[in-house]
């Protein structure tokens, strides 16, 4: 057993035994939960009042559901695990901020549990990646697509444009950011630069906001390979 789930007076608790800490928690009325009169009498020299009831038969789980039963109803809920967190903020459409939770999984760091994940950090690690990246990628193929340079997402009523400044900075710090935690530098110099300024029919070249957002994170610093890994044409701007 790897998990134990708490009911208390105002919570539900996933407890994970391996670390003995609560990585998930959700606010709970238990006096809503059906209960049953099983501790009056065994309270001893040091009575309490009211005496509570059990609501341990009002708990079910069964192939990662929980169900309730209450007073008027069954309430059954499901355990968000570390790819359901991700994929919550892509329907959203905010790829930005799956990226940073992916992140914090592969860091180690995530607010919630990690089922589903291997326990050696290498092996997770890799699986983790290889989602980041699908997910860096999908976001630059949205915000550079051909199609959506050519539509009118980019351009105001008044004719002066959009500002996407903060979209492409937000997007370049994350792949930046992404990738230096990753070390992978192919991603960084090719792919996500690449993308930046392999951009047509646009009013500026985002490729500047990018080369700013790298130097400010110092590639070269945290990652001296990344200095041999730039194309010739890099090495000035990034070494």
């Amino acid at each position: 057993m790897q998990h134990l789930l708490i009911v208390t007076g105002s919570e539900i608790i996933l407890l994970d035994v391996r670390i003995g800490q609560s990585v998930e928690n959700t606010p709970l009325n238990t006096r809503l939960l059906t209960g049953n009169d099983f501790f009056t009498g065994l309270t001893g020299k040091h009575p309490v009042s009211p005496v509570p009831d059990a609501v341990s038969s009002s708990v079910r789980t069964h192939r990662g559901k929980l169900f309730l039963l209450t007073k008027s109803n069954v309430q059954v809920g499901t355990l968000q695990y570390w790819n359901d967190r991700i994929l919550a903020r892509v329907h959203a459409g905010d790829f930005l901020a799956a990226i940073q939770v992916a992140l914090s999984y592969y860091e180690s760091r995530a607010d919630g549990n990690f089922i589903g994940l291997p326990d050696d950090a290498t092996e997770r690690k890799q699986i983790v990646g290889r989602r980041i990246r699908e997910l860096m990628r999908a976001s630059l193929e949205w915000a550079f697509s051909e199609d959506r340079m050519r539509d009118d997402t980019h351009y105001s009523s008044d004719g002066r444009g959009v500002d996407l400044t903060s979209l492409f900075e937000g997007l370049a710090g994350c792949c930046i950011e992404a990738c230096l935690a990753m070390g992978d530098m192919s991603f960084l110099f090719d792919d996500a630069y690449d993308s930046y300024s392999n951009v047509g029919n646009f009013p500026w070249p985002p490729r500047g906001i990018y080369l700013r957002r790298q130097d400010k994170r110092s590639p070269a610093k945290r990652h001296p390979s990344a200095h041999f890994y730039a194309r010739p044409e890099r090495r000035a701007r990034f070494g």
